[in-house]
């Protein structure tokens, strides 16, 4: 990303602070003239229930005649109370964003501070939107995936009928990110419908954002068909936003190397590509686990075991030692066990897996360790648990509608099931058929 284009992003933030400021600053002004209304109306509305209650003589109560300045003191509070709330509105609202900001750069950063500055659903109310949906991905990224979900069906109930693109385009992209719910066929639907909706607004945070939303999901629709959109949109981008032009190469490279998993890639040479000094904090973290994400595939496909190790162990240390939720460095390392043989520490780390999925309601995790299991016992050559496991994990990968787990689940089922000399015709043709409808094939590891 430009320095220029951040500034702009920059700016914007502050035009949100600015206006909060503006607003408190009218209503603070103008009390002068709308404060006495409200003393007023709240003294009648005393008045009226005193003379009402004297009348009907209400609880046989002895009531002074002297109430009309008796009720003075009554009507003045909820007056005090207004303006006291007015008055400390502007520091409300800037104690509330600085408590996100602050949870959000925590977050990013790993510090485990950050995991004490949960919002309270008034405050999550209070949020610019943007600042919402930034909140829910954070919630996602330190693992309250349920919190994030309730927060961001809230987003899109609010919104996605707006007549506002851009605010239509946040509620389908919040829809996106429901972990504990939902398909990856209409993960895709919804990130596709925002980006459609972004794609004529300025090219600023949200928008790529959305864009990579969008291309990520695609993957649903097969390999090639996912890379084709990628070099399309990334053709339409000017070197002005190298930035995201390096998000959008290494997506490219990691599909062109799932299609063809032989590939030699010189990782010295994709760093060279990157100008790290022109990105920010948020950028940096996010490339990073973008080309890490790239770099263990690749080591692993390949047998580079030793290098995916240090790499993997590296990860787990800078996970342990920020505080950062990432169950993924857990899943790599039982991956690794699993090609080293040492199957019982690789099921072990697989089941923790499963039940912490099973506790965050988060199924898509959840069934790629149930798929994992499979694969584990089928290299164990427990061709029995192999088979029961993966009918489990296809069963809901197509409740998921999530072609790549269906695929990956199918392949050891069938499998399983030559090497128990069963029948697999039935499968075996799905199978077939499915791989040639995404154009993708299960990774043996």
């Amino acid at each position: 990303m430009s320095r220029n284009l951040y500034d702009r992003i920059i700016q914007v933030g502050n035009r949100q602070a600015r206006g909060m400021e503006d607003s408190s600053r009218w209503l603070s002004a103008s009390m002068v003239l709308w404060l006495p209304g409200i003393y007023l109306t709240t003294y009648l509305g005393f008045f009226e229930a005193y003379e009402l209650a004297r009348s009907n003589e209400l609880f046989s109560l002895d009531y002074t005649d002297n109430y009309p300045v008796f009720l003075i003191i009554p009507a003045m509070i909820p007056t005090m109370f207004t303006a006291y709330t007015i008055i400390n509105r502007k520091r409300m609202v800037y104690d509330l964003i600085n408590k996100f900001n602050t949870f959000h750069d925590q977050t990013q950063s790993g510090k485990p501070g950050g995991y004490g500055l949960f919002l309270t659903d008034s405050e999550f109310g209070k949020l610019p939107l943007e600042d919402k949906y930034q909140y829910c991905i954070d919630l996602n990224q330190i693992g309250e995936q349920i919190q994030s979900t309730k927060f961001r069906q809230e987003i899109y109930s609010s919104y996605w009928e707006s007549r506002s693109l851009r605010e239509r385009a946040i509620a389908n992209m919040a829809k996106t990110g429901m972990k504990t719910e939902g398909t990856a066929k209409t993960e895709f639907e919804h990130s596709k419908l925002a980006f459609q909706l972004m794609k004529d607004e300025p090219k600023d945070k949200l928008y790529f954002n959305t864009m990579l939303a969008y291309l990520s999901d695609s993957k649903i629709l097969g390999y090639e068909e996912s890379l084709r959109l990628v070099e399309e949109i990334d053709s339409e981008l000017s070197p002005e936003f190298d930035y995201w032009k390096i998000r959008l190469y290494l997506l490219r490279l990691k599909l062109i190397f799932r299609m063809n998993p032989s590939l030699a890639i010189e990782f010295d040479q994709v760093e060279v590509r990157m100008n790290l000094h022109r990105y920010n904090k948020d950028e940096l973290r996010s490339l990073e686990r973008s080309f890490a994400s790239l770099k263990k595939e690749v080591l692993l496909k390949q047998n580079r075991l030793e290098e995916f190790e240090i790499l993997t162990l590296n990860k787990m240390y800078l996970s342990k030692w920020t505080g950062r939720y990432d169950p993924a460095r857990k899943n790599d390392l039982a991956r690794l066990y699993r090609k080293q043989g040492k199957f019982d520490k690789s099921l072990e780390i697989f089941n923790q897996l499963l039940s912490l999925h099973n506790q965050d309601k988060n199924k898509q995790r959840y069934c790629i360790a149930l798929i994992n299991i499979g694969k584990t016992y089928f290299a164990m050559e427990d061709f029995e648990n192999a088979l029961k496991t993966c009918r489990e994990s296809l069963d809901l990968s197509k409740d998921l509608e999530y072609p790549r787990a269906i695929i990956e689940s199918l392949t050891i089922v069938v499998k399983s099931l030559k090497e128990l000399d069963l029948d697999d015709q039935e499968q075996s043709a799905e199978l077939q058929e499915l791989v040639q409808l995404h154009g993708i094939e299960a990774d043996p590891d």
